[in-house]
Formats: C-alpha cells, structure tokens, sequence
C-alpha cells in the first residue's frame, strides 16, 4: 500500500458495498437485533433516519416514504456505520491506517450478513477526500501541478478573489471505474453535496482550518455482481484502495509527501 504518511491530508474516508435490497430492514424486530449487535461492536450512538421522496402530482405531491436508514456512530463520532435498504457503509473522519479501517469494515459487514443473509452484491467502492492545507508562507502550488490548479497564480497576480474552481477526471480502468475531482475552497474544510456525513465530528487539525485549501476528491468501484465471500471482499477493497492511491501520489508534488511524512 506504499509508505503510510504520519500527518496525511485525509479528512474522510468510506467504504460500501451495494447489496440486494433488504425488506426485513422495515421490520422492527430485525431493526433492534442490528442496533444490538453494531452497539456491540462499538457504535452506541444510534438512530434511524427517515426519508420521503416527494412526487408531484395532478392535485397535489405525493408522498412516498422510504425505508429506515439506520445510523451507528462510536462514542467520539468519528467513525459511522450506515446501513440503507441496498447500501451498508463504513465511514470514518479518523482515517489512520487501511489495514484498521478494512478491518472494521468487514467486521460491520459481518455482522449485517449473519442477521439478513445478503444474497449478493452489485457493486464494492471506496471514496477518500483529503484537504491539501498549506502552511504559512507556502502555496497550494507547492501541494499540486498547475495542471490541477488552472488559473489560480495568474488570478492571484492580479488579485482576483477565488470563489470556485475545480476538475474532474473520470477513468476506467481494467477493474474500476475512478472518479478524481478537485476544488478549491476558500476557508473551511468542507463535504462535497453528494458526501455530508450525518453527525460526524472532524478531527481538531482539520475542524480548525480556515485558509485557502484544496479538497481532493477521489473515489474508485469495482462494477460486479458477486455472492458474499469476506475473504475475498477483502482482497478486492485491497486493489481498490491501491488504485486511490496510485492517484492520489501522482497527483500531489513529492515537496507535498515530505511535508506529510
């Protein structure tokens, strides 16, 4: 997995699988024997959020209430687990070492299964955004090529104030499909609209920003429909992080990696 970065740039990081759809989710019973297994496993901070779609109809919007979405957190709020009708999540602002979190995943994972029996999944995916925060006196383009940061030194020279910028990359590779995004913020470190943990607490060094920063956004999935086998979920959340990786160290410049080091 290459070498682990002692002050790393991530901020948050998530893992999921898409599963057959769940119906025993809207059953109670069921409900209560996975909020008592994931408060066994270490998350106590639980609730279930309700969700309703609104369609608009002849006379009047009609309303159509989705299945629970259960919500796991351990007690300092930095690591979540979300269980939809066809989605389990591991979700952590904690983010410290791969071998850890895959752990922890399939360790959730685990216990989702021995309660429903998860026929298959369709698809295994995982998404990492890290805020590249220089420090005083330095430059994001220190951090990143120009090729990522666009017209920021030219717009600055003239003073123009950055209010959005950003890129994006979407690649297929032989097993994943990887989508790279890039912005620019101006002061707090932020969630992209699409990825707004609910509940979660930031780590201080992050929570505590208030500069220019960029936010690298990179998410890599493996399209496949599979039966449940965690030995093998394992390997291949292994390969999928080694593709974020890969673009996440030839992205940032090697002055970047030796300031994380």
């Amino acid at each position: 997995m290459g070498q682990v970065l002692s002050r790393a740039p991530v901020y948050f990081a998530a893992a999921q699988i898409r599963h057959n759809p769940i119906a025993a989710i809207a059953d109670s019973s069921v409900r209560r024997q996975i909020q008592e297994a994931f408060r066994s496993l270490g998350y106590p901070d639980q609730k279930e959020v309700k969700q309703s779609i609104f369609v608009e109809g002849d006379e009047a919007n009609v309303e159509l209430k989705q299945p629970p979405q259960l919500l796991f957190m351990n007690t300092l709020k930095t690591s979540a687990v979300v269980i939809q009708q066809d989605r389990f999540w591991l979700q952590t602002t904690s983010y410290l070492d791969f071998e850890d979190f895959k752990k922890a995943f399939l360790a959730g994972l685990s216990v989702l299964h021995n309660i429903v029996k998860l026929d298959y999944i369709d698809s295994l995916s995982m998404r990492m955004l890290d805020a590249i925060v220089p420090g005083p006196n330095e430059s994001l383009s220190q951090y990143l090529p120009e090729s990522i940061l666009g017209l920021d030194a030219w717009a600055e020279s003239r003073g123009w104030q950055l209010l959005h910028q950003g890129a994006d990359h979407v690649f297929q590779t032989a097993k994943h499909r990887i989508v790279f995004s890039c912005v620019r913020r101006p002061s707090q470190v932020g969630f992209p609209p699409n990825c707004v943990p609910v509940g979660m607490a930031l780590l201080a060094r992050h929570n505590q920003v208030q500069c220019v920063h960029a936010v690298l956004d990179t998410d890599a999935a493996l399209e496949k429909r599979q039966e449940i086998d965690l030995i093998l979920l394992g390997q291949q959340l292994v390969d999928v992080k080694k593709d974020l990786s890969q673009c996440f160290r030839n992205i940032v410049t090697s002055y970047a990696l030796e300031q994380w080091k």
